[in-house]
C-alpha cells in the first residue's frame, strides 16, 4: 500500500469518527433537552397541585380547580382588581393587573407565604 492510499484511508476513518461524534452529540442534545423540558413541566404540575392543596388546607372557600387544569408558565388566578392591589400593597405578592400569575416563580420556599396571602385576600370576599 502506498502512502496516498494510506492517507486516504486515514482521512476516511477521520471523517467517520467526526460524523459519529457529531451524530451522538446531536442525539444527546435532543434527548437531554427533552428530559429537561419534562422535568420543568412536572415541576409546574407539582407547584400547581401544592398551591391548590395548600389553599384547601387553609380552608379556602374559593374553587381552585382551574389551577390544576391550566398548563404553562402563567395562569389566571381569578382575583379581582381590588384583591390584586391588596396582594401587592399589603403582602408584596406581585401579579399582573389582569390577574395573570407566573406559576414558575413559585417554589418550596415561597409557596406557603403566597398561599397564606392569597387566602387572606380571598377570604374577605
Amino acid at each position: 500500500m502506498d502512502w496516498r492510499s494510506e492517507l486516504r484511508e486515514m482521512a476516511d476513518r477521520l471523517v467517520a469518527v467526526v460524523i459519529c461524534l457529531l451524530l451522538s452529540h446531536l442525539f444527546l442534545c435532543h434527548y437531554g433537552r427533552r428530559s429537561e423540558l419534562r422535568e420543568m413541566a412536572d415541576r409546574l404540575v407539582a407547584v400547581r397541585r401544592a398551591f391548590k392543596q395548600s389553599m384547601i388546607q387553609l380552608g379556602s372557600t374559593v374553587n381552585w380547580d382551574h389551577f390544576d387544569r391550566s398548563v404553562g408558565l402563567v395562569t389566571m388566578c381569578g382575583l379581582s382588581v381590588d384583591q390584586i392591589e391588596k396582594l401587592t400593597k399589603e403582602h408584596f405578592v406581585f401579579l399582573n393587573p389582569d390577574g395573570r400569575m407566573v406559576v414558575s416563580a413559585l417554589n418550596s420556599k415561597n409557596i406557603d407565604y403566597v398561599t397564606r396571602c392569597f387566602h387572606e385576600v380571598t377570604k374577605q370576599k
